[in-house]
């Protein structure tokens, strides 16, 4: 096969010089960190191979400088090649077209990759990114790419020039100075032409753009009219004794302008000898790279920044980290950020997290701390300076405070929003982050400002933890030591309407709440079993009583059949479904499941009524409550129970009173502690009430 024709692969082109294929290395270098990926790569195509030119240095990459395949194998740069387009493998073992992939024997699974033309648009090669799991291709990422794929084409473009230069001249032996004239005019780049003695004697119009001066000005000057003196004297040494032993040299260099303004070029010189072979003229070409500079400078900025805040991002903490073993590490976190898209929109959040971040910077660097975002509401403080740990805890336990009495006021809505926020703290050398990610969201389901990680809360420590737990939940279940508590909703009036069926582990004299044993219970056989025992329990207590109830499902509950069916069954036993709320927790999971769609328009149909809990909790799904059209929706208790503080909250709640009434749904506030917040949902059109304010959940009735 002819694969020159069917690639369109360029011929006798010159031949990249090293220090060419050194700013490469560079490119590929950062490409792989950037990426976070073990390769990245610049190809090189020949008639019948492709080969690695350049190769990131991390470890796991398999791809070694000058390696090659032959061509009609299969790889993906073959493609990239032959369409002259990009090209992205997310995972080509889910894909049968690249079930042969020679790659994938490597180890590399997917990739992402644009092609690198010569200036008459024929193939030199491919840059690309591989991976040896799932492949997404940021914006940024492809961003940085392409302007990697610009310097390298330009590289190529001032090779082909001056290649084209020599070889003209060689074949206009009458020329003045056997230069083609043509060449000169036509190129973009400047062209300089000086005599053995390094005297000018003609330079080209892109001279003049790029370096002002015209050729009246500098013919018979020395090129020395452009030096910057940024440049030792050894640079030039090395760069002559190139030109001297081997007739060029590419590199980059500062120049200065007629202006005074001083800028960096990519030069090209290259020895012309006469018909004998003796040195008779040196020709110099070269391209202004202050845009290739600018864009250097945007992609660190991109690579190692975060572009809203202008904190140091992911790459850069995970290069400082390699590079202080030894620093500790706090994970912060905004509760709740959602809702500040969610009622505000996300100009809102951004300002927030702008503000932030302002404000975090300036008392953190005080310190001699880095600070860092690394994810959408996420904050990193190292601590890169000796201190101790207890400081180091203070200081990360003073900042969750401290925020919590701060406001930010957003000047497009004339509203204070209020935020809190928890840490996660580690001082251990390995695997810090996963750690500190570890330790925050215990904090979270602990409802603390802080936790430092430690081992005993590490894996093994869990798993003894877990198997205690569901020890006790067995037990607990063999001698009927799982109980009901009952808590009162109450009406406008504070007279007691209905209760809410809590669910309670008897452990010896403790009575244990579900946050200390449900979620373990959701992993085991034993789950569905405490269901069926609070739904027992509840029903039989009211079956001679006046009062509703309500009693909670989550989705594990009701995508289990026999669960259904046992509802359905004390439903039909019961004297009077309407009196009966089933109070479905808020999840992902509600709004994406037909089975739970059914469920709840079965429930209703036979007489009972259903309640949308914790509405508010990041999943709030209007569209979907329109659907279902529950007969409450009960609002999550971290907006009530700071209401009289944070607008945020204030107007959230405010929003889904409004939406509810649209559609006739009743609302109830959940974790109303004192009569303020009573006041204060009462105003903003709550219809019911719960909490500690009117009564603790209650054993007995």
């Amino acid at each position: 096969m002819d694969f020159i024709a069917a690639y369109d692969i360029g011929v006798n082109k010159p031949e990249v010089s090293n220090d060419v294929l050194i700013v490469w290395q560079e490119m590929v270098d950062s490409l792989s960190i950037f990426a976070n990926v073990p390769a990245s790569l610049v190809m090189h195509v020949l008639a019948d191979k492709i080969e690695v030119a350049r190769t990131s240095t991390p470890q796991k990459n398999p791809y070694e400088i000058g390696a090659s395949e032959h061509l009609g194998c299969g790889l993906y740069c073959e493609t990239v090649m032959n369409t002259k387009n990009f090209l992205h493998v997310p995972n080509s073992l889910k894909d049968e077209y690249w079930k042969d992939n020679p790659d994938i024997a490597l180890g590399m699974i997917s990739y992402y990759g644009l092609p690198l033309l010569w200036p008459d648009k024929t193939v030199y090669g491919t840059i690309c990114i591989l991976d040896s799991k799932d492949l997404e291709v940021s914006e940024n990422i492809k961003q940085i790419m392409s302007l990697y794929r610009q310097a390298i084409e330009n590289d190529l473009k001032i090779l082909e020039q001056t290649k084209e230069l020599i070889e003209a001249n060689k074949r206009n032996a009458n020329s003045k100075l056997r230069v083609s004239s043509k060449v000169l005019e036509t190129t973009a780049e400047g062209v300089i032409i000086t005599d053995a003695q390094l005297k000018i004697l003609s330079v080209n119009n892109g001279f003049t753009r790029t370096t002002g001066y015209s050729e009246d000005d500098v013919v018979g000057k020395s090129p020395n009219i452009l030096a910057s003196h940024l440049q030792d004297k050894a640079f030039y040494k090395e760069m002559w004794n190139s030109i001297n032993t081997t007739g060029k040299w590419q590199g980059e260099i500062w120049n200065k302008h007629k202006s005074g303004r001083v800028y960096p070029e990519l030069l090209n010189i290259s020895k012309i000898n006469d018909e004998n072979g003796n040195l008779e003229y040196y020709a110099g070409i070269f391209s202004d790279l202050t845009l290739q500079e600018d864009n250097k400078q945007r992609l660190y900025e991109l690579a190692y920044f975060d572009e809203l805040t202008s904190l140091p991002n992911r790459s850069s903490l995970t290069k400082d980290m390699t590079d202080q073993e030894e620093a500790y590490i706090a994970l912060l976190n905004i509760r709740g950020f959602t809702h500040i898209n969610d009622v505000f929109g996300f100009e809102a959040g951004n300002f927030v997290l702008k503000e932030l971040a302002s404000r975090f910077k300036t008392d953190v660097l005080q310190r001699s701390l880095s600070i860092y975002r690394v994810g959408s509401d996420e904050i990193v403080i190292l601590n890169n300076r000796m201190t101790s740990k207890a400081e180091f805890v203070n200081y990360i336990s003073s900042l969750t405070k401290q925020i919590e009495n701060e406001v930010f006021h957003y000047p497009e809505e004339e509203v204070d929003i209020s935020i809190t926020m928890y840490a996660g703290i580690c001082f251990d050398t390995d695997r810090r982050l996963e750690k500190a990610d570890m330790a925050l969201h215990q904090a979270q389901r602990e409802h603390k400002d802080y936790v430092v990680y430690s081992k005993d809360e590490d894996t093994k420590s869990i798993q003894e933890k877990n198997i205690e737990i569901i020890n006790k939940i067995k037990y607990a279940l063999q001698n009927d030591n799982i109980v009901a508590y009952y808590q009162p909703i109450v009406g406008l009036n504070s007279q007691r309407e209905k209760y809410e069926a809590l669910v309670r582990l008897k452990d010896n004299n403790e009575i244990l709440s579900p946050f200390a044993f449900l979620e373990i219970a959701k992993k085991t056989k034993f789950y569905h079993q405490i269901t069926y025992r609070v739904i027992t329990k509840t029903f039989e207590l009211f079956k001679d009583r006046k009062e509703s109830f309500s009693i909670n499902l989550t989705a594990e509950d009701i995508l289990n059949h026999e669960v259904v069916s046992f509802i359905k069954t004390e439903l039909l036993n019961f004297p009077n479904p309407q009196r009966v709320i089933f109070e479905i927790v808020e999840s992902e999971d509600i709004y994406n499941i037909l089975e739970i769609e059914e469920f709840i328009l079965d429930i209703k149909k036979m007489g009972a009524k259903i309640a949308i809990d914790d509405f508010g909790t990041g999943y709030s799904n209007f569209s979907y409550m329109m659907k279902i059209e529950p007969d409450y929706i009960k609002i999550d208790g971290s907006m009530i129970k700071n209401i009289d503080k944070d607008d945020n909250s204030r107007k959230i709640v405010k929003t889904i009173v409004s939406f509810a009434n649209e559609l006739n749904i009743k609302t109830i506030a959940e974790f109303v502690h004192s009569k303020e917040i009573f006041e204060i949902c009462k105003e903003l059109g709550v219809d019911e009430f719960q909490g500690y304010y009117f009564s603790e959940p209650l054993s007995k009735l």
